[in-house]
């Protein structure tokens, strides 16, 4: 995690250096359409349990890869985006052993997924100030959907509500402001339904690349 977090923080300072030298004018375009492709990291954490043959079976996901889509307009101060993406995990599964020699199909259910489904707000609070509105550090925070599945059939598949807080920056390059490189960061509470946790508490990490219109 903490070598993940390290190259983050390089691909930052790399981007921030190409945004500032890509600053050679203003941009006529003040608000735009935006669609960006993105890729991260996404924390694990505990799933929820479930009983096997009498015994407790406690399931957990590791730190998995997210990948998806974000669309949304950026004014000067404002913007909103939406969401759509996947985060892709291996599961643990944790108990005692009578419970594996019970189910042996438990030594099978090793993968997680999760969709997510979100409508943020963006807030730009320093607007087009820096390197004439080509470097954008931004606040987010927004709702959405996030369905769960495994091959552990006995969590139940979910779609649950979550929210979401965050900040990035946005790097607008070209004459024109395309492409558009972004990095994220976001906090978010998925509140959990059926045998699932009620509260699951995840992170992502990530870079994107974009274009506007």
């Amino acid at each position: 995690m903490v070598k993940r977090i390290g190259i983050m923080a390089g691909m930052l300072m790399i981007l921030t250096a190409v945004g500032f030298g890509q600053a050679t004018g203003s941009l006529e375009k003040k608000t735009a359409w935006e669609l960006s492709y993105v890729n991260g990291y996404f924390t694990g954490g505990d799933l929820g349990h479930a009983r096997v043959q009498g015994e407790t079976v406690k399931a957990e996901s590791d730190g998995g890869w997210l990948t998806g889509l974000r669309f949304g307009v950026d004014g000067e101060f404002l913007g909103a985006e939406m969401t759509a993406a996947g985060v892709f995990a291996d599961m643990n599964l944790k108990a005692d052993q009578a419970a594996f020699d019970a189910d042996p199909s438990l030594k099978s259910a090793k993968d997680a997924r999760y969709f997510l489904a979100n409508l943020n707000a963006l807030w730009f609070p320093a607007g087009n100030y820096f390197a004439e509105g080509r470097v954008r550090p931004f606040f987010t925070a927004g709702p959405g959907l996030a369905y769960f599945n495994s091959d552990f059939d006995q969590i139940d598949n979910e779609t649950m509500f979550d929210w979401n807080v965050g900040l990035g920056i946005k790097f607008l390059l070209g004459d024109e402001g395309n492409p558009t490189l972004r990095v994220d960061y976001r906090w978010y509470q998925i509140l959990g339904a059926g045998n699932m946790k009620d509260d699951m508490f995840h992170q992502e990490i990530s870079v994107g690349i974009g274009i506007r219109f």
